[in-house]
């Protein structure tokens, strides 16, 4: 079987990627896996703690982190500008945070979130992907 992050690797070579939820759990492995490989990152969480440890370990010139509650819209667009302007595009968002109905999510879909929107509407080539987590809406443990 072939290596995940090979296979990400030829398949978004940019390597660019935006996480929420990034500080515990699910979100940080992916980030740690992510950044690991060498790409460069926008990282979300409520909580500055985990964003930190990540920044320290990799940088802030592959890092870009914003702390705030996925269901503030203006932080979010905040972020989504920041990001795109800091990387210029980006591959992959993986909503690791928040409220969604789990899956895959289409290209330019964002869950009817304006500022979701313009990231997954980034999606370069739309070639990109977005995955969200429904953990928030059936009532998993926050890590």
């Amino acid at each position: 079987m072939m290596d995940t992050m090979a296979q990400l690797a030829r398949q978004f070579p940019a390597r660019r990627g935006f996480i929420t939820g990034a500080g515990s759990g699910l979100g940080r492995a992916l980030a740690h896996r992510l950044a690991a490989a060498g790409w460069r990152l926008g990282l979300n969480d409520l909580e500055p703690d985990g964003l930190r440890v990540l920044t320290d370990q990799y940088g802030p010139d592959q890092l870009a982190t914003y702390v705030f509650d996925v269901a503030d819209e203006t932080a979010f667009a905040h972020a989504a500008t920041d990001f795109l302007h800091r990387f210029q595009g980006v591959e992959l968002v993986f909503n690791c945070a928040g409220i969604g109905g789990g899956g895959l999510v289409k290209r330019g879909d964002g869950g009817g979130r304006p500022a979701r929107s313009a990231l997954s509407h980034r999606l370069d080539d739309g070639e990109g992907l977005e995955r969200a987590r429904g953990a928030g809406v059936r009532g998993g443990p926050r890590t």
